[in-house]
């Protein structure tokens, strides 16, 4: 089975949507990887601080707001994307 990046971007059509899946496929493997790092050294991935412009974390917002743009309401269904995305929103 494809995963929900590639079928959305399949259902959007564009290039752009393509491109932003397989974006988003990179992100959320990465992002993964880092999660289980965190808790490996003890650290708490639902309360973390971005390391630096590299880490997933911090790659979040941007995503979720593209994919918003692309994707429309059906970005809402991609929880994981959204929940890393408002976890690093600035307080207001």
């Amino acid at each position: 089975m494809r995963d929900v990046y590639q079928q959305m971007a399949s259902k959007v059509g564009s290039a752009e949507a393509v491109e932003l899946a397989a974006q988003l496929t990179a992100w959320h493997d990465a992002m993964v990887k880092h999660r289980r790092q965190l808790v490996n050294t003890g650290g708490d991935p639902d309360r973390h601080e971005p390391d630096d412009d590299e880490c997933p974390h911090t790659q979040a917002p941007l995503l979720w707001t593209r994919a918003r743009a692309v994707f429309g309401d059906d970005a809402e269904t991609l929880g994981f994307l959204r929940d890393a995305a408002t976890a690093q929103a600035p307080a207001s």
